[in-house]
């Protein structure tokens, strides 16, 4: 399909898997911003979870956050969720939002992917649940606590049902994400010989996706001197290997910032990875080590 042309691999693999896994480890680059089709703009994990949630029926996503424990929801597009009303109610507000203790955690995550479209039937409401800053459950967590927790997660990823939406669509599970930086992040116990569970690495940006990254950066430099689409993109893509998404916008905002052109781009590359680097900053240049060279003082 045409949208999913340049789609990496992580994300094609969470969305087939959404019929047969009830929970995701999402380990890896989880911050940066994502390509999910290369004729789009770059989003956020969470935006892009939804984009692809979305093509196969899914209605929104709710969040928890450790720092706060506060529960949010996020939709695709608003207006186009028919449970919209109800989901909001579910997570509270940004005057009134609704705050969840790790203790009710487990419980919370159960009733919020176990939503009726209405009391009367059995249609659930497509919806996922994300856990953020996973990896530090533990460290907010006793250790008697964590264990009931992840015991309890454990629990409920085999116990999900896969949800009926409406006749004549896919059962697939109103699955639990956990956003973790390292897959070991969550306890072994709770993932190994687990079927429902699947760890997904979510890498840094390969040569194309960054190629493709670039090509749209170009519309934001102020100075196109030097370089059309193409070769700007191709030295960006080409000389950013291992950065991020996040960093390739950096280094353009750095160019904008110091007014280089785009036939400068590797000046804005070098001040990113190594600081503003300036002839002044070499200590055999300048200075009295010129001097004293010059003059013959070390000879």
């Amino acid at each position: 399909m045409e949208q999913t042309q340049g789609r990496p691999k992580w994300l094609r693999d969470f969305k087939s898997l959404l019929g047969v896994r009830s929970q995701f480890i999402l380990h890896g680059n989880i911050r940066d911003v994502f390509l999910w089709s290369q004729k789009e703009r770059a989003e956020n994990l969470t935006q892009t979870l939804l984009q692809v949630m979305s093509e196969v029926g899914f209605e929104g996503l709710f969040k928890w956050d450790p720092v706060t424990e506060q529960v949010s929801v996020s939709f695709r597009h608003h207006g186009e969720s028919p449970n919209e009303d109800t989901l909001k109610t579910h997570a509270g507000s940004k005057q009134s939002p609704r705050t969840v203790h790790i203790g009710k955690l487990a419980d919370t995550i159960e009733n919020l992917t176990r939503l009726k479209v209405d009391d009367d039937g059995a249609a659930r409401i497509p919806v996922a649940f994300v856990i953020d800053l996973a990896s530090r459950l533990e460290a907010a967590i006793g250790e008697d606590d964590q264990m009931k927790f992840f015991a309890a997660m454990e629990r409920l990823s085999v116990t999900a049902e896969r949800c009926f939406r409406g006749k004549g669509q896919a059962l697939l599970f109103n699955p639990v994400i956990w956003l973790v930086h390292r897959a070991n992040d969550i306890p072994f116990w709770m993932t190994s010989d687990n079927e429902r569970v699947k760890e997904l690495a979510v890498p840094l940006p390969d040569a194309d996706t960054r190629l493709a990254f670039a090509r749209q950066q170009y519309a934001e430099l102020a100075l196109k001197e030097g370089s059309d689409v193409g070769e700007f993109a191709e030295r960006l893509s080409t000389e950013t290997h291992g950065l991020t998404l996040n960093a390739l916008a950096d280094i353009v905002s750095i160019a904008n910032t110091s007014r280089k052109k785009a036939g400068d781009i590797d000046e804005a590359i070098d001040s990113y990875r190594l600081g503003d680097i300036v002839a002044s900053d070499d200590p055999w240049q300048g200075g009295q080590i010129t001097k004293n060279l010059r003059d013959g003082e070390y000879f």
